[in-house]
């Protein structure tokens, strides 16, 4: 193909004119470093350059007003010239699916009709995606930037171009419904955007990290700025919102002031740091001016991937069943306007399988006499063995008794506890998880023996019956039956006194048992039932005599 000839003496004639042009065009950006460097090779010419690069081909004539070209057909090679990004021709990029979660739905533009997003896809200008609920999905750039699109929300990409052979962007997004949070690579060269645009805002960026949410009921946007600084136009206005700032733009309204965004929660890390049960759930130190929280967990740091997004209504948060392992907690509070506030982040375990036992034996604070006493709690199908401890705190930072390799439900410890206070839990051990989270903590008190009553003085008319004084302060309770299950006892009372006097019961055999009740209010067990044999009383005998003397004669 034969290179066409440039009319030289076109430029001469037409130059005042486009000259005036183009000092009227670079003018209006004076400041603006938006230009592309390409180095002449042999045999370039700006007709070539031209076609291969540039938008519009006619563009070659302000090529050459622009560098200063003496000759368009024969240049120097090592020439810098000079290309504005703005004439260079855009190829489209594709944006591609590094996450999703839940169910993501993008608009083909051939077909019209939704279909199902898959890690790894890539989009296209022009398309349209949709999250369901609970459903997120990030979008990674070419230039490392990126966006987590959170459940329903509706994103257009609508434009999504590389300015010819540079690394310069041209990224313009819609979104229609919904949450986004970004962080875009700062841009080096001025001509690169990366916009979004709502139906009551724009906002645009060279390199940030920020967030734009956007309600179709009441037509309000906002966009929160957590790094760097966001240029925001709506209502006619454009407003810079610095790191730490948002805005708001409401349907026919002006665009707000830049609103302070709320502090990072208080969180404490090292609490946070292990959760054992699922769902996760804590509560935080209220926030000054928040109406709500924002709870999310992602796999790592960068939360590129997150597995959990939900709006929070209190200080007591609730988050999700997921399995154990290591996870990321980003947790923000939400103010009366609706702007998100900064962010507090945390790396937290989760170890919650196998499930602990649950206990059974002794019952939760109570009084054990036993030195060596006896434990039991459920027994768990999946479990190979289980681990028992006792310690003298609820952290069980004093342990007593460790005993990591039990095969059965319960145990009997061999080691002679002191009298006081103890804890005690255990924990289940898997094949396939290990070992799971201990119980919670059961208190109990090692504790004298019961009170055993002595040989009762028996009377004609009372019956005193006393026991080995306890320690000051203690008082008792004293049941006595006519059956050792004590079911209905016959007699249930207190007293401050190793002792009691009771109405001589009629004769029979009846059962008496004693316990403690401490000056903090701590009942002890039982002492173990006793017997006690109440005579018949000699006049029935005298009376039994009589009568068989009278139905005899």
């Amino acid at each position: 193909m034969q290179t066409p000839k440039l009319c030289v003496k076109c430029f001469k004639t037409r130059l005042p004119a486009l000259g005036i042009l183009l000092l009227a065009l670079f003018a209006m950006h004076p400041a603006r470093a938006d230009n592309w460097t390409y180095i002449v090779e042999d045999g370039d010419t700006l007709w070539d350059i031209a076609s291969r690069y540039l938008r519009v081909q006619s563009f070659w004539r302000n090529l050459k007003i622009l560098n200063q070209v003496n000759d368009p057909l024969h240049i120097p090679p090592g020439t810098h010239l000079q290309i504005p990004i703005g004439w260079l021709r855009q190829q489209p990029f594709l944006v591609k699916v590094q996450f999703l979660s839940g169910k993501v739905e993008a608009l083909n533009t051939d077909t019209m009709k939704l279909q199902a997003v898959s890690v790894g896809d890539e989009l296209n200008s022009g398309q349209t995606l949709y999250t369901g609920t609970d459903s997120t999905i990030t979008l990674e750039f070419p230039d490392g930037s990126k966006l987590l699109l959170q459940a329903e929300s509706q994103l257009n990409l609508n434009a999504l171009g590389k300015y010819g052979p540079t690394e310069v962007t041209n990224t313009q997004l819609l979104l229609e419904q919904g949450r986004v949070e970004t962080q875009v690579t700062p841009r080096r060269d001025p001509a690169a955007r990366f916009d979004i645009s709502t139906p009551s805002l724009i906002t645009s960026v060279r390199g940030t990290d920020y967030r734009v949410s956007t309600e179709e009921t009441n037509e309000e946007s906002r966009a929160e700025v957590l790094m760097g600084k966001v240029d925001v136009s709506g209502g006619g206005a454009t407003r810079r919102v610095q790191t730490g700032y948002g805005a708001i733009g409401r349907a026919q309204q002006p665009l707000s002031e830049p609103i302070k965004l709320l502090a990072r929660p208080n969180i404490d890390g090292e609490k946070l740091s292990m959760f054992d049960r699922v769902p996760i759930q804590f509560k935080l130190p209220p926030l000054q001016n928040a109406i709500a929280y924002r709870l999310q967990i992602a796999r790592g740091l960068a939360f590129d991937e997150i597995l959990f997004d939900q709006r929070q209504a209190t200080e007591q948060i609730r988050g999700p069943d997921l399995p154990d392992g290591e996870y990321w907690l980003r947790i923000r509070g939400i103010d009366g306007n609706g702007l998100e506030g900064q962010n507090a982040e945390t790396k937290f375990l989760l170890n919650a399988r196998p499930a602990a036992p649950f206990p059974v034996g002794p019952k939760p604070g109570a009084g054990v006499a036993e030195e060596s006493p006896a434990f039991s709690w459920s027994r768990l199908e999946s479990a190979q063995g289980y681990h028992f401890q006792i310690a003298r705190d609820t952290t069980f930072g004093k342990l007593v008794v460790d005993m990591p390799n039990l095969t059965d439900n319960n145990v009997t410890i061999e080691k002679k506890l002191r009298l006081g206070v103890y804890f005690w839990r255990v924990s289940a051990i898997e094949a396939q998880e290990g070992e799971g989270p201990f119980s919670d903590p059961q208190e109990l008190r090692r504790v004298p023996p019961a009170p055993q009553a002595n040989q009762p003085e028996i009377g004609d008319d009372s019956m005193d019956i006393r026991w080995r004084a306890g320690s000051a302060g203690q008082q008792y309770q004293f049941q006595m039956a006519d059956e050792d299950s004590f079911s209905k006892p016959m007699i249930d009372i207190k007293s401050a006194d190793a002792k009691i006097s009771l109405p001589t019961p009629d004769g029979g055999t009846y059962y008496v048992r004693i316990r403690t009740i401490d000056p903090d209010g701590f009942i002890g067990p039982f002492g173990t039932p006793q017997s006690i044999d109440v005579p018949h009383s000699p006049y029935w005998w005298l009376l039994s005599l009589t009568l068989f003397a009278l139905f005899a004669i």
